[in-house]
C-alpha cells in the first residue's frame, strides 16, 4: 500500500490521523487548517503547540464537524 509513491503509505497514515483526531474533538480539518495556514507566519515558533489541534484555544475559532 504506497498509494502511488514511496512515502504514500506514510502520507496517507499522517492524513488519517490528523483527521480523526479533529474529528474526535468535534473540530471540522478543514477549517483547522484554514485557521493554521491564516496564523502561522505571524505566529512565535516558541509557541508552536498552541496551534495543535487539541489545544482548547483555538477550538473556539474554528467550525464544529456535523
Amino acid at each position: 500500500m504506497f498509494y502511488g509513491a514511496t512515502n504514500g503509505g506514510r502520507t496517507a497514515a499522517v492524513l488519517t490521523s490528523f483527521i480523526t483526531t479533529c474529528k474526535r474533538l468535534g473540530i471540522d480539518p478543514f477549517a483547522y487548517l484554514r485557521d493554521i495556514f491564516e496564523r502561522i507566519s505571524t505566529h512565535p515558533g516558541s509557541r508552536l503547540e498552541e496551534l495543535l489541534p487539541d489545544n482548547g484555544l483555538l477550538r473556539a475559532r474554528i467550525t464544529p464537524t456535523t
